[in-house]
């Protein structure tokens, strides 16, 4: 590798059996590092299969790159079982297991029957069990926590948050049935109205992960599912996972700059000080507008159908570049990638897509682009300060109201683009 991964060099020195001639184990672990830090669900069943025999060093790689465990309090849980390779269990707790719904890098989520509810199924998210280390289900624990104290009809509802040290570690949840936030606008061919109307949802429901003290920190249009209730299209968040608690007043964590095995979320939708930027590690501040920041790639998702940083590399991009690229970006207007994509190609009736009605019209777009700005301000402390905020600001564009966000003069931003190109 080009790049080294000092996550993987400290845990394989910390391991007897893994000598220094296991050099393709070594290679292969760091590729699976570089892998993680696209995105922590990564599956690890190649890497098993040709390594039967290193679990353990793989379940350790995995549980070090999903965060510093001890940032979650467990808040009374018993402590999570020890090594475990026993296949996954007919039941848990007081449930039976159905098929399986998906899988990631440490769980998988099947369809659950509870003995008191039959007829009212639920998603049971368990561990996978050749990767149930002890620090893993520690992890797993620590989001137990998180999901039993957020309670808001736009997240996801726990259901069991309880567990025994007999029991594999398990989650049981609200079963949702629906498709991604972007695919479901997709599907259903929606304008722009629709695509705020559901974003002030989701809105509304990481404010409130922000007022129960924490941080979600992997804020994706796949961890926001959308489920028909009374004939009206309602986001639920999902997936708290890499969610961390911040205490009053204080960032988020305090360790160093990350490295490409430690960078954790969706490169994509990532703040630059998420993933490491020179600012953010020199003052520690990656907190709640880190999240704020993935608002706004969502909302320049649904209003282009891209990200900001689609156009930034290419598959064969190594992943110290991606990351680098990610530190320095800077925010990009929507309007700006709608004209380069379609320009003035009329006939092919890309403009009459629903999504792009509003680049049609100069006081929208303006509108809009300045929202996506100031979300995605390389400087947190340029963004909106709350994600009531952001909705707020969105509902004064659906009212046709003028809008809170600065709106950029034609001069500066050509002055800011310049300066981004040199």
């Amino acid at each position: 590798m080009s790049f080294p991964c000092p996550l993987v060099s400290r845990m394989i020195a910390q391991f007897s059996n893994i000598t220094s001639h296991d050099s393709l184990f070594e290679r292969e672990l760091e590729r699976f590092a570089d892998r993680l830090a696209i995105d922590p669900t990564a599956n690890p069943d190649a890497l098993l299969r040709q390594f039967p025999d290193r679990r353990d060093a793989i379940g350790q790689l995995i549980a070090a790159a999903s965060t510093e465990l001890s940032e979650i309090p467990l808040d009374g849980f018993p402590p999570p079982c020890k090594n475990a390779v026993s296949p996954v269990p007919k039941r848990v707790g007081r449930f039976r297991l159905g098929e399986r719904l998906g899988a990631g890098g440490m769980g998988e989520v099947y369809r659950g029957i509870s003995d008191c509810s039959p007829d009212a199924p639920v998603a049971i998210k368990v561990i996978r069990p050749e990767l149930t280390t002890a620090a893993i289900a520690h992890r797993f624990a620590a989001e137990r926590t998180c999901l039993a104290q957020l309670q808001h009809h736009n997240i996801v509802r726990a259901i069991d948050t309880q567990a025994t040290s007999s029991e594999p570690p398990h989650l049981a949840m609200e079963l949702i049935a629906g498709t991604s936030l972007t695919e479901h606008c997709r599907r259903n061919d929606l304008g722009v109205r629709p695509r705020i109307e559901l974003l002030i949802q989701v809105c509304s429901a990481i404010e409130h992960v922000h007022q129960s003290g924490f941080v979600h920190r992997d804020v994706k249009p796949a961890n926001v599912l959308i489920s028909e209730t009374a004939g009206r299209s309602v986001p639920k968040l999902i997936d708290f996972g890499l969610a961390k608690r911040r205490a009053s007043g204080q960032p988020i964590s305090r360790s160093r700059r990350p490295t490409v095995s430690r960078v954790l979320g969706t490169l994509h939708y990532m703040s630059p000080e998420q993933a490491g930027c020179h600012r953010a590690a020199a003052d520690d501040s990656v907190d709640h507008r880190s999240d704020l920041f993935s608002l706004g790639v969502i909302l320049f998702e649904l209003l282009t159908g891209t990200t900001p940083l689609d156009e930034a590399w290419s598959a064969d991009d190594p992943m110290p570049q991606r990351i680098g690229k990610v530190r320095r970006q800077r925010p990009r207007r929507p309007s700006d990638r709608i004209r380069r994509r379609v320009g003035k190609k009329t006939s092919t009736g890309e403009w009459r897509r629903p999504e792009f009605d509003w680049a049609r019209c100069t006081k929208s777009r303006r509108s809009l682009d300045a929202i996506c700005t100031r979300a995605m301000a390389h400087d947190p402390n340029h963004r909106y300060s709350t994600a009531q905020a952001l909705a707020a600001d969105l509902q004064r564009f659906l009212e046709t109201v003028p809008v809170e966000a600065p709106l950029p003069s034609l001069r500066r931003w050509g002055w800011n683009c310049a300066r981004w190109q040199r």
